[in-house]
């Protein structure tokens, strides 16, 4: 439920509790009128409730508890012509609301009639024995049960009547086939209100060991609840709705928000829409796959049905076993599945309990290690867990590295028993494998030694062979050639260690031919050697070299030019697998890009390898689809082209010769449209082999309207220059120097003054000798209200489809498109997950015929108030200007400031007065005024200053704050901002607080998944708090740093 309705419930709970009488609860159902709410529908365990009203009506709704507290409520409309409704009670944290037996709903026109009852008490059960439907009810009532299977199925109704204890029964047997499947529901028709219950005939529960979703089947659209209990505590909870065919899905989180995963012995509560909860013992489902025997053995709950499956698909073998007494099983697949290292499957066993089916999965894996030499990482198969430890050893015993991982739970549909981790020394640096170590892996009951041998590959593009040396009598598995012309050759390593395998031109292996070789241990373990054939790249573009050369070699590189004298030099070192990357730098330091006819050497061992820098001239047409230029005959250009980011990833490539005349043309018409933003890849190889690539990006504006950001790209390096035009007028102009990768970002000014870019003016930019110009449109964005939320409203081209970007308070993102009708008007509310609060903001744009871009941005106003301090933050319209005003408690201006948003929107003041300190209880009160004199845009906010503190122990590495308190169980928690040194961003934590809002972090283990830190590491500690109506309060602290004083020390 979008945030926007949470400012409305606070609204309306205040409203409403000093309106709402005790003797609410005693007075009868109101009859509504044809033009107020005709009836209403509610589903008990369900938030949402449906009906018909007056056509377009708006509409309210309230859930109070018996005692008269309100639950949650909601605001929408009723659709026009028709006045059919459903609205969704939530809370004020914005979850959905189970309405439950004695709940009174009142739902009305806003500000007119009303219709409200009690909940009455309904239940409904089934047996699918004796076809028959219980369950219990007001005493007396008049219901009607009906029982349906299948989607789309008609339904089987009965009326009756519950007796004078409330139970009442329903025979269905001859008429109705009670099954797995079917839907019970029983209708209570009173008033304008038909209460229902609604549920399928069994409930079901899907549990993944070691993982942290569960999923399931339950009434639908049913609020659903889970509950973790571990040793006692709750340690996990998520709530979810059945959806479609009551399909659930609930991932199970912390206070924190972090996943927490079943394990065996955990109890699960699971409620369905504010029924009793059902308690489920998590089963332990040990197993012990035995690859000599192609056994399965394990423990399950005594007497049990086990499934197991070997491998994945739906023709996977499987056997079935019921356990013992003492809950022992075993299955044996031989003749049907070799089981090895590196085997997975799955267990499974359904339980049931109290009316629910509950099935528990887990995946298994006999375990298996898979390294590639040269690199630090590691894969692995093993059954979910313990995560599994990894140690890496000389071959002297000492640790080199380690490293722990997670071993892949899975999911509902199977998968998991995988997992992956980097090898890394104490200081966090990867730590490559490398021939003579040896890898460990342990966990309880589970230790796995591996040897790495020696492995070694040379590869003769002259011969296609590769050869090299291996442990004697190994059968290796030896790849050459890409994804789509790659060939294995099987050898056997020799009695004297070394192998070799030929190709004979299958594939033709040249320079950079991807080479794998695979050796499987005795005990199934994988080593792997990658490598490729020698050869050299050059980056003219971006003063770089790569390449492969012989494995662990240093390479010198010089680069000199034309005339032999020295320009450039670098040195590197290849990996394991002979891979290089090396900056090139002139005398001075600086980064040095080669140009045409320098010449490159290479020298590693008693090799040496040279390239010549060949010119590579790049020129694009993009009317008639065409890259074209002039380079060195004899060659070959490899021109790889892509729409512009964001615009999808398809690639169309074209390899053509070059010509005698050195000159080249790559035409892409039909199959790719070149426009402005459009990215190419182009690649001149030499017959040897060895390459120069240039990636370039066809030059692109990125107008911001109604600001005065030009972007874009240029150029590499290029000197930009964009002006503003209105007319013959220079309205603004700007510079900037592109970057290496052509990008450029710029401000129009006039005088010193941000420049607005306005509908109807022109814009140049001007670069090496280049101009691209466009005219400016009509575009505009406004947030505005709209009725109990918020809209963009604007204009545009005539007729044209726009992208707006939503982003929220709390900065999740929605795109979607608008399109302008025949005025260039349009008009859309906000899509829903966006929470509509102060700091909303907007993006609208489009793309012209050439595909350069115009956008606009509108942020709804927020005020972020710094207390102890005199800084406030403001974002609002682009480059509007702005008045804070800040409030002594009682009343009176106390401090006040002015200034301009940027064009993003912010700005950051310093209030100036009396009592310029911002303390806790005063009101920020902020004005703002956008657009032109002709066309205003003015905007205004207020907030009150929340309750929030912040203390530190710096030599204990304690953070101890306060926040105002939330209720529930996800409300309990602060947000707490730590800017590290060397971090560009900050880390944010989410730190539990007790019921009074107070909490006490140690930084050096926080909560969460990430890493401790000292507090003496960081520049600044911040406690932000978010309001409901999304402005921000935050209390700043710096850590004290501890100076020694040489002369104050004690002799």
């Amino acid at each position: 439920m979008p945030r926007s309705r949470r400012a409305w419930l606070s609204c309306l709970a205040l409203s409403t509790l000093l309106a709402w009488p005790p003797a609410a609860a005693a007075r009868a159902p109101s009859q509504a009128p044809a033009t107020a709410v005709s009836r209403a529908t509610v589903t008990l365990g369900r938030a949402t409730v449906t009906g018909q009203a007056a056509p377009g009506a708006d509409l309210t709704l309230e859930v109070r508890s018996a005692a008269g507290a309100l639950r949650g409520g909601d605001a929408g409309g009723a659709l026009p012509f028709i006045g059919v409704f459903s609205l969704d009670a939530v809370d004020a944290d914005g979850q959905a609301v189970a309405i439950v037996a004695g709940d009174r709903v009142k739902v009305g026109i806003d500000g007119g009639a009303a219709i409200e009852d009690s909940v009455p008490p309904l239940t409904i059960a089934g047996d699918a024995d004796t076809d028959t439907v219980t369950g219990t009810a007001a005493p007396g009532a008049a219901i009607t049960v009906t029982v349906s299977t299948g989607l789309g199925a008609a339904g089987v109704s009965q009326a009756t009547v519950a007796d004078g204890g409330g139970r009442y029964s329903a025979a269905f047997a001859g008429r109705a086939d009670l099954q797995a499947g079917s839907t019970l529901r029983v209708d209570h028709v009173r008033g304008p209100f038909t209460f229902r219950a609604e549920r399928p005939l069994t409930e079901q529960l899907n549990v993944r060991l070691h993982g942290a979703t569960v999923t399931g089947l339950g009434p639908n659209g049913a609020v659903v609840r889970v509950e973790l209990r571990r040793a006692g505590q709750a340690a996990g909870i998520g709530q979810g709705t059945a959806a479609f065919l009551g399909l659930f899905s609930i991932t199970l989180t912390d206070p924190g928000g972090a996943e927490t995963p079943v394990q065996p012995g955990d109890v699960l509560s699971v409620a369905f829409g504010g029924a009793a909860a059902v308690d489920y013992v998590v089963p332990s489902l040990a197993i012990t796959p035995d690859a000599a025997a192609d056994t399965v053995a394990g423990t399950a709950p005594a007497g049990a049905t086990v499934r197991v499956t070997v491998g994945t698909g739906a023709g996977a073998p499987a056997q079935t076993a019921t356990a013992g007494t003492d809950g022992r099983y075993s299955v044996g697949f031989a003749g049907s599945a070799d089981i090895a290292p590196g085997t997975t499957g799955q267990v499974a066993v359904v339980e049931r309990r109290q009316g629910l089916d509950v099935n528990v999965t887990r995946a298994w894996g006999v375990v298996r290690l898979t390294v590639r030499l040269g690199e630090s990482g590691v894969t692995g198969i093993a059954s979910p867990g313990d995560p599994v430890r990894l140690t890496l050893r000389d071959a002297q015993g000492v640790g080199k590295a380690r490293a722990t991982a997670a071993v892949d739970a899975g999911g509902a549909f199977g998968g998991g028993a995988t997992f992956q981790a980097t090898l890394a020394n104490a200081a966090g640096d990867p730590v490559e494998v490398v021939p003579t170590y040896r890898l460990e892996l342990r966990r309880d009951g589970e230790s796995v030694d591996l040897p790495i041998p020696r492995l070694t590959a040379e590869v003769d593009p002259a011969a296609d062979r590769v050869s090299g040396l291996a442990p004697a009598g190994v059968a290796l598995a030896v790849s050459a050639g890409g994804l789509f012309n790659q060939r294995t050759v099987t050898v056997t390593v020799g009695a004297d260690g070394r192998y070799g395998a030929d190709f004979a031109g299958t594939p033709d292996i040249v320079p950079g031919t991807p080479v794998t070789v695979l050796l499987t241990t005795a005990e199934g373990h994988q080593v792997i050697l990658a490598t490729a054939a020698a050869a050299l790249r050059v980056w003219p573009e971006a003063g770089r070299l790569d390449g492969t050369i012989a494995g662990g070699a240093d390479a010198a590189i010089t680069v000199t030019d034309a005339a032999g004298q020295a320009r450039a030099a670098a040195t590197a070192t290849a990996s394991f697998l002979g891979q290089f990357n090396a900056t090139l730098r002139d005398a001075a330091g600086n980064v040095y890009y080669p140009r045409p006819r320098d010449r490159v050497r290479v020298a590693f061992g008693e090799a040496v390898r040279e390239l010549t820098v060949p010119p590579l001239g790049i020129e694009w047409d993009t009317a008639a689809e065409r890259v074209s230029g002039e380079t060195t005959p004899g060659g070959t250009v490899t021109v790889r082209a892509q729409p512009p980011a964001g615009q999808g990833n398809a690639a169309e490539t074209r390899a053509v010769d070059v010509q005698d005349t050195g000159f080249y043309a790559a035409d892409f018409a039909p199959d790719m449209d070149l426009r402005a933003g459009s990215r190419l890849q182009i690649t001149y190889a030499y017959p040897n082999g060895d390459r120069s690539r240039v990636d370039r990006i066809l030059p692109y504006l990125d107008v911001q309207v109604g600001g005065n950001a030009v972007r874009g790209y240029a150029l590499p390096r290029a000197d930009v220059r964009a002006t503003a035009r209105d007319g013959v007028t220079t309205v603004g102009t700007g510079t900037a120097r592109a970057a290496d990768d052509q990008s450029f970002d710029l401000r129009t000014a006039l005088r010193g003054q941000p420049a607005p870019i306005r509908t109807g003016q022109r814009i140049e930019v001007t670069f090496d000798g280049r101009t691209l110009a466009v005219g400016v449109g009509p575009l505009a964005a406004r947030l505005v209200a709209a009725g109990n939320g918020w809209a963009v409203r604007g204009t545009g081209p005539i007729s044209t489809a726009l992208t707006a970007r939503f982003v929220d308070s709390g900065g999740t993102a929605r795109t979607v498109t608008v399109r302008t009708d025949a005025t260039g008007a349009y008009s859309r509310t906000l899509p829903g997950g966006i929470d509509g609060l102060a700091g909303t903001r907007v993006e609208v744009g489009h793309l012209d015929a050439d595909g350069h871009r115009f956008h606009t941005l509108d942020v709804r106003p927020r005020l972020i108030a710094y207390v102890g301090s005199p800084r406030v933050d403001i974002q609002g319209t682009p480059l509007g200007s702005v008045d804070v005003t800040l409030s002594r408690i009682g009343g009176g201006a106390a401090a006040g400031a002015a200034g301009q948003l940027d064009t993003a929107g912010a700005a950051s003041l310093a209030l100036a007065g009396a009592q310029p300190t911002i303390a806790v209880s005063q009101t920020l009160a902020a004005a703002i005024v956008a657009g032109t004199a002709a066309d205003p845009a003015r905007a205004a906010a207020s907030m009150t200053v929340a309750d929030v503190a912040v203390a530190l122990d710096t030599p204990a590495n304690v953070v101890r704050g306060r926040v105002p308190p939330r209720a529930g169980f996800f409300g309990r928690f602060a947000t707490v901002r730590a800017f590290l040194r060397g971090q560009a961003a900050p880390r944010t934590l989410n730190v539990p607080t007790d019921a009074a809002g107070a909490f006490t972090l140690d930084t050096t283990n926080p909560p969460g998944a990430g890493q401790g830190f000292a507090l003496a590491d960081a520049t600044g500690i911040e406690v932000v708090h978010t309001a409901p109506d999304g402005h921000q309060t935050i209390a700043l602290a710096v850590p004290a740093i501890r100076v020694w004083l040489p002369w104050a020390t004690k002799r």
